[in-house]
């Protein structure tokens, strides 16, 4: 994994919002603003919602996405050039075309690096397309400087829906505006959650039970993760030290410090201001419990599962090294996400899934989802928002109707896993899947960091007034900019 994501994991794991969902101005004075209006409405006679009827003769509803030119974190979401592309391209082909004959459009993709070419395009006052789909973390500059709707704002889309996906509604929304959204035209909301893969191999190698009767007591703790770590370490090649080919829990020490000590960093104060929360007694007990336990535990750098290994047949060095290290069987757990399930089709050894690990027995499980995710935006100089948004909704409920159950059912579930323990705990993984905006705003700002000087500190209260007052401000400047888009 790399640094970025790396930081952007940890950030995930000890952050959590209380959103808020409202509405705002609209960004463009020279238009009336018309009245809001909600989209999907339930027929009492039909299940299907109601949509609005137009007709848009023919017009281009464009995307910018990376499609084929992306060398990782690839995905066929959006668009899909004829049948016989697998089952998720073809529910892309069937769900666009479905949208075009609805609305008399032509859905196009162009393949570039999204959020570069849209802000060059929107600069020179050339916006020819209509969503953008690029990563969330690479949003954050055009959505801070006014360049995309408010999707409260937008006119014919239903918030509400499920295919809006309403837990990222409410965690991507701050200061009552959100300006980059996840919806199931993509499965994003799904594949990039959190989850940890176990070896099922080594379990049984180690006289281990599998994790899912944990998962369903709520009893999947980092405690037993830790457990469970130091049991699978051993020197497999007897040289006295830890190599690539010994054998490893997969988990870092760091990583489960940071799973029990997790606590909100950002709470909401209901009038529009957010504070900051540095830590709380309880994650100085968890500190002083499991401090000295998880710095024994041993890592690999992931680099060295590369020397001397014959890469070329994998798309990244990333892939290569999940795979050559817990795909190998080095590794009795890998933290990962549900598209990567993908790369483990050819492993040698059956694995198994469960949601991310909670602090303590009883604690609801929460799986976030990784702001590097391509998400989607609406520039704001797109030629006729209201078209854009009518058929955008649309797209996402067919999406929803069409392509969630080619990829959640069918690719996932009955192609990548065979054991029907693991549906369940997929289930449990979508169920608790949840966003916030402090990962997709501040993921570079010194709040980002706070949490990781603590635990390096182990002093909470010398940290945090060192800091606390600089995290507090970057929070209030966001959320005054936020605020202040016209």
């Amino acid at each position: 994994m790399n640094t970025l994501k790396k930081l952007l994991c940890l950030l995930l794991a000890s952050t959590f919002i209380v959103g808020s969902m409202a509405s705002c101005a609209n960004n463009d004075d020279d238009k009336d603003t018309p009245k809001k209006t909600q989209s999907a409405v339930k027929d009492p006679n039909n299940e299907r919602p109601t949509f609005e009827e137009e007709d848009f003769d023919e017009d281009e509803f464009k995307f910018l996405h990376y499609g084929e030119t992306a060398k990782d974190f690839h995905d066929q979401y959006i668009w899909s050039e004829d049948f016989t592309g697998g089952t998720i391209g073809d529910a892309v082909i069937e769900r666009n075309q479905l949208v075009e004959d609805e609305y008399n459009v032509k859905i196009t993709a162009e393949e570039c690096g999204p959020m570069s070419e849209a802000t060059t395009r929107m600069q020179a006052g050339q916006c020819d397309f209509e969503v953008i789909y690029e990563w969330g973390i690479r949003s954050k500059g055009a959505a801070l400087d006014g360049q995309l709707y408010d999707f409260h704002e937008l006119n014919y889309i239903n918030l509400d829906a499920s295919y809006w996906v309403p837990s990222a509604v409410e965690g991507l929304t701050v200061a009552d505006r959100m300006f980059v959204a996840t919806n199931m035209v993509s499965m994003n909301a799904i594949s990039w959650a959190g989850i940890y893969y176990f070896n099922k191999m080594l379990m049984d190698k180690l006289g281990l039970d599998y994790p899912y009767d944990y998962v369903t007591s709520n009893t999947w703790t980092y405690d037993v993760v830790l457990e469970m770590c130091l049991a699978a370490e051993e020197d497999v090649n007897g040289d006295g030290e830890m190599s690539a080919e010994d054998q490893i829990g997969g988990v870092s020490g760091e990583t489960i410090l940071y799973g029990v000590c997790s606590a909100p960093l950002v709470e909401d104060n209901g009038d529009g201001t957010y504070k900051l929360i540095p830590y709380t007694e309880g994650m100085v007990a968890q500190y002083s419990k499991y401090e000295t336990k998880t710095g024994s535990v041993e890592t690999i750098n992931w680099e060295k599962y590369l020397e001397g290994a014959d890469i070329s047949g994998f798309p990244s060095q990333f892939v290569a090294a999940r795979f050559l290290s817990f795909g190998e069987d080095h590794q009795l757990f890998m933290g990962g996400s549900i598209d990567m399930t993908k790369e483990f089709v050819n492993m040698q050894s059956d694995y198994g899934i469960v949601p991310e690990p909670t602090a303590k027995a009883g604690d609801e499980y929460s799986c976030g989802v990784d702001y590097c995710a391509p998400m989607f935006s609406i520039p704001i100089q797109v030629e006729d928002p209201d078209m854009a948004a009518i058929v955008f909704e649309y797209l996402a409920y067919e999406s929803e109707r069409l392509l969630l159950p080619a990829y959640y059912e069918t690719t996932i579930k009955t192609k990548r896993m065979e054991d029907q323990r693991d549906y369940t705990m997929l289930d449990i993984v979508r169920d608790s899947i949840g966003y916030n905006w402090v990962g997709l705003y501040m993921w570079d700002s010194e709040l980002s960091q706070l949490r990781g000087r603590m635990l390096s500190s182990g002093n909470f209260a010398s940290v945090a007034k060192r800091y606390e007052t600089k995290c507090q401000a970057e929070i209030d400047e966001l959320v005054d900019t936020i605020t202040s888009i016209e």
